[in-house]
């Protein structure tokens, strides 16, 4: 999955919409549009905010979260 469909699963996961989360980081609704489409970046302290809102990690919302491997006992 890319960086856009990470932050529109994330947002529609947390249950906003995209004038809610433009709302909460104080950017317009276009910029989370443009966002969720690929056509710019957020910043890296917008990704951040994103993050803290949608109650993950910024390695969770960039898809670079790997869970560590599991160790069989026994």
């Amino acid at each position: 999955m890319s960086l856009p469909e990470y932050i529109r699963e994330a947002r529609l996961q947390a249950g906003l919409s995209q004038e809610q989360v433009a709302e909460a980081l104080e950017v317009s609704r276009q910029a989370v549009s443009r966002w969720e489409r690929g056509a710019s970046r957020p910043s890296t302290a917008t990704l951040v905010a994103l993050a803290t809102l949608f109650h993950r990690s910024v390695e969770q919302l960039t898809g670079r979260y790997a869970s560590s491997p599991q160790v069989e006992e026994g």
